[in-house]
């Protein structure tokens, strides 16, 4: 492949997983807002609870018995755990395309290296950091109220990369030569 072409394997690549995560950060928050009762089953669960201490129940105005409270409930909670399913799958191949881009912009450079050279390949490389740290420790931690937080958080940084902080792939400058020119700049001003 040419230098062009991974380059716009990059492109497409970031694309995707910024759709990706989009979607995954979609589908979170409808985990959160599906774990969220509504208010007849808790003013319902407040009525058993006040029955059981040997309080008065009060009407609500009609909301299930107790063998459809406990059917909605175990339906909301398999909904919420469908849904954070969901959002691990989608987040977990948003993170694939992200590494794709990355391999594609350190393959596009000439010669090939770490995509480190500018801010939008800086800020490329560490958001997809952040996400494989996630994934990597959102098990054995119970990381799952952190999944909208850690994709809103990319998909925010890649937007940002994308629009603002986006240079096509340049050989790295070397640090004496950069120093050399602001050395050279500061002197004509002064």
């Amino acid at each position: 492949m040419t230098d062009t072409a991974w380059e716009t394997l990059s492109n497409q690549a970031i694309g995707v997983a910024g759709i990706f995560y989009f979607l995954a950060l979609m589908v979170h928050l409808a985990e959160w807002a599906s774990m969220r009762a509504p208010k007849a089953t808790r003013e319902m669960a407040r009525n058993e609870a006040g029955q059981a201490r040997g309080g008065v129940a009060v009407a609500t105005g009609g909301p299930p018995s107790a063998g459809e409270g406990a059917e909605a409930a175990a339906a909301r909670s398999q909904r919420v755990a469908f849904l954070g399913r969901l959002g691990v799958i989608l987040t977990i191949i948003a993170c694939a395309g992200h590494f794709v881009s990355l391999v594609g912009r350190g393959m596009a450079a000439d010669p090939n290296r770490v995509p480190w050279g500018n801010m939008y390949e800086f800020t490329v490389s560490g958001s997809f950091f952040v996400v494989l740290m996630y994934l990597a420790l959102h098990r054995k931690y119970a990381l799952a109220w952190m999944a909208p937080i850690v994709t809103g958080f990319v998909v925010t940084v890649l937007m940002v990369a994308v629009i603002w902080l986006h240079s096509e792939v340049a050989p790295l400058t070397e640090a004496l030569d950069s120093y050399w020119l602001v050395i050279h700049v500061i002197s004509a001003v002064i």
